[in-house]
């Protein structure tokens, strides 16, 4: 499995990635929690983990890469669409 040094720089690429796809989609601080919910889930779909500190490191290059070009999934824009009209 990926070292503490590693499971920290995934952390830290998932916390950066959620901020700057709330940033310029206009989505406040605090109603990025479904992002990072959807990001951590499909970090664990790629990957087979059962949470983000199982991931394998033979996976950390692909998890930086993917983390690096995700979107959330259609339900999670509108949700947050939702949360913002509401």
């Amino acid at each position: 499995v990926i070292t503490a040094t590693d499971s920290n720089a995934i952390a830290r690429a998932v916390s950066k990635r959620v901020h700057q796809y709330g940033a310029l989609h206009h989505i406040d601080r605090d109603e990025r929690g479904p992002l990072f919910k959807d990001l951590n889930r499909q970090i664990k779909e790629v990957t087979g983990a059962g949470n983000r500190s199982r991931i394998k490191s033979k996976d950390y290059d692909m998890v930086i890469e993917f983390i690096e070009n995700w979107d959330p999934t259609s339900a999670t824009k509108l949700l947050i669409e939702q949360d913002q009209t509401a």
